[in-house]
């Protein structure tokens, strides 16, 4: 269940348009909201266990300029079983060697074997979902390999095979991030097609799909009248149950692919 969407830019960008569209996602995401963004080195998130187009909060946010980041993480939840509360809803978020961590899955794992895996963990739920479950298990293990300055190309392989594992036990596509790097995986059966987009100059008109649907002839946007000529970045997004966001050419994630970001990037 659920929808995902992930953005990494070279300079800080204000997500109002592809938040604004992006919340309309709650068609079939009911159960709640949330948004994670860096405004230093430490993150803000805002969430709400309600339905996105519903909430006041999302709509303030929309034209908030206090909402610009190089790293943005948002989730629309459609519960696959626990019930909608403020705690269940993501992105979550934890702290780990003066980081501040923020993660969002889409999917369903089998709670019974997550369990089983951090039994001795630092990090627990506060809520009672699968996916929280799933990054406290990753913050653990991240925390045991003391992993403190991403640079080496074995951490990166070894994170990919750790989340692989975790995909064994139901659908996976997730997002997440330190404040610097955005790690992306997309579920290795491509459930619900975690998919990438680049924005750079010369920008053109786009069509944002989710919210034309709501609202007939809003959805144009000029980006070369709304993003600074030296932005350049990435969009990720989940494009299968709710269709893809704008009407741009999306690239498929491969199944079992982590793509890391840095700075507009992908390192």
């Amino acid at each position: 269940m659920c929808d995902l969407l992930g953005m990494c830019f070279n300079l800080p960008v204000k997500p109002n348009f592809s938040f604004k569209n992006f919340r309309f996602k709650d068609r079939k995401n009911k159960n709640g909201w949330g948004i994670a963004f860096y405004p230093d080195n430490s993150a803000q998130v805002i969430k709400e266990e309600i339905e996105a187009s519903e909430s006041q909060l999302a709509e303030m946010l929309v034209n908030y300029d206090y909402v610009k980041s190089k790293i943005v993480i948002a989730h629309v939840r459609a519960s696959s079983g626990t019930q909608p509360s403020h705690k269940n809803t993501h992105p979550f978020s934890r702290e780990l060697n003066g980081e501040e961590w923020v993660f969002a899955h889409n999917g369903t794992l089998n709670e019974d074997k997550l369990k089983e895996l951090i039994t001795e963990s630092q990090f627990q739920p506060l809520g009672n979902t699968d996916s929280e479950l799933a990054f406290c298990y990753l913050l653990n293990l991240i925390k045991k390999r003391n992993i403190k300055d991403w640079t080496s190309g074995k951490d990166f392989g070894w994170l990919k095979e750790i989340i692989r594992k975790l995909n064994e036990f139901g659908t996976f596509n997730c997002i997440f991030s330190n404040g610097n790097l955005l790690f992306c995986y997309a579920d290795k059966n491509q459930y619900n097609k975690l998919s990438f987009i680049q924005r750079k100059t010369p920008f053109g008109q786009i069509h944002l799909l989710d919210l034309d649907k709501r609202h007939p002839r809003q959805g144009y946007v000029n980006l070369g009248e709304e993003k600074d000529s030296a932005q350049e970045g990435y969009l990720i997004s989940t494009t299968d149950r709710t269709g893809k966001p704008t009407d741009e050419k999306w690239t498929l994630f491969n199944g079992g692919e982590l793509k890391v970001f840095k700075n507009g990037n992908i390192i």
